[in-house]
């Protein structure tokens, strides 16, 4: 990876969960910008535009979103802003000298009617805000870029890691803290480690640096293997912590309907990506989610 050394990276959101994990699985010799929201805000698009045309790096990992899938119901105007305007500023300023946008994406841009894993190709058709916001995000930058070869829109799902806010770790400290807990278990998706989400984005560019044509683009899925429903995997969540020592006791978990979970917006019940292309093209570890979860939880000891 002798290319790295002189490769300028910039990484958006660097302090959410994927940034932290795309910042410890940076490749040696990389020059990774992490700037903060001071000199780079995401609802100033103008600004996204500048920042980029300035410091013009060869690729941008867009891993930066508003991700409160209740939250933007009533926060439209910053679900918009950071999810669908900022990106297209990116692309934009990219589209000037050749640069290459790794854009992070979700499963919530399909509505999950579905009875089979999605396609890359398949049409979105999100059910709230996030998701809207979201799918207008990848269509902008199509616009941009679709035909310059410079794009790798990034779809993944059921995102967790052992930091920050999460919903493993939201139901690791319910196992601490409860004698049941009650989780929706008719919503079905591929729960996806942070650690292997970046694993992949890196594989990414380096596939992109090793041929001047990739035939990936531009658009991926990534997730690890297997399907899950919320229960599974706050069932599994408590097995494993068990089994590493990280709890004394673990709750018992009661399945609920969607019906009877009352939120802000409603959720696919079936999201789960078909990850054949990654795998087929990228030399990644296959792992199933229970693998990549314990893992994962490995990192608490």
């Amino acid at each position: 990876m002798n290319f790295y050394v002189s490769m300028k990276v910039l990484l958006t959101g660097s302090t959410g969960q994927l940034g932290n994990a795309l910042k410890m699985a940076s490749p040696e010799g990389i020059q990774l910008l992490t700037p903060n929201k001071d000199q780079l805000d995401l609802m100033d698009i103008r600004g996204c535009f500048d920042y980029v045309n300035k410091i013009r790096p060869d690729f941008i990992i867009n891993s930066a979103a508003y991700t409160n899938v209740d939250n933007a119901e009533s926060f439209g105007k910053e679900s918009f802003l950071i999810n669908r305007d900022a990106p297209k500023a990116f692309a934009e300023a990219l589209r000037n000298y050749d640069g290459q946008l790794i854009h992070i994406s979700t499963d919530y841009v399909f509505d999950g009617e579905n009875n089979k894993p999605y396609l890359t190709e398949d049409k979105p058709n999100p059910l709230g805000i996030y998701g809207k916001s979201k799918a207008e995000g990848e269509s902008e930058i199509l616009k941009t870029l679709g035909k310059t070869n410079q794009v790798v829109i990034l779809r993944t799902s059921w995102l967790y890691s052992y930091f920050r806010n999460n919903f493993v770790l939201t139901m690791l400290r319910l196992h601490k803290d409860k004698e049941e807990i009650k989780v929706v278990s008719d919503q079905y998706g591929s729960p996806t480690s942070c650690t292997s989400l970046s694993s992949a984005c890196w594989e990414i560019i380096d596939f992109i640096c090793r041929n001047k044509s990739p035939s990936i683009k531009p658009f991926l899925h990534y997730s690890n293997l297997g399907i899950a429903s919320w229960y599974d995997l706050s069932v599994a969540v408590g097995e494993i912590a068990l089994q590493l020592g990280l709890l004394k006791k673990k709750a018992k978990v009661i399945p609920i309907f969607s019906k009877d979970y009352i939120t802000k917006v409603k959720r696919p019940k079936f999201s789960v990506l078909d990850t054949s292309l990654i795998y087929s093209k990228l030399n990644l570890p296959m792992l199933n989610w229970r693998e990549s979860l314990y893992l994962e939880l490995q990192n608490l000891i």
